[in-house]
């Protein structure tokens, strides 16, 4: 598996209560770190991360693309395109779960 500087850390963008807690859960059974980006702001471009779970609503397509650039190689889950399970399960596939 590649390592990065950000291997341990998820950003998180997005307003679902319930994912958010399922995340910081998941999080600590698999000794991860998670931030929380705010909208419309450059954190998932300045922080190195192994995903980011967004909404694609909230950071904007502009964010976005420029993210798309930057680091091509990071996962992004979009909370718009996914459940909470398929998320958790996605996460579990990048670290090798």
């Amino acid at each position: 598996m590649k390592t990065f500087l950000g291997d341990d850390t998820i950003i998180y963008v997005a307003e679902d209560d319930d994912l958010k807690n399922a995340l910081i859960e998941w999080c600590k059974r698999n000794e991860k770190k998670i931030i929380f980006g705010e909208p419309d702001s450059s954190d998932i471009l300045a922080i190195a991360a192994f995903a980011v779970v967004a909404d694609k609503n909230i950071v904007g397509s502009l964010v976005l693309d420029n993210y798309k650039e930057i680091l091509e190689d990071t996962p992004v889950l979009f909370t718009n395109n996914l459940s909470k399970k398929e998320i958790l399960e996605q996460l579990n596939i990048i670290i090798g779960k």
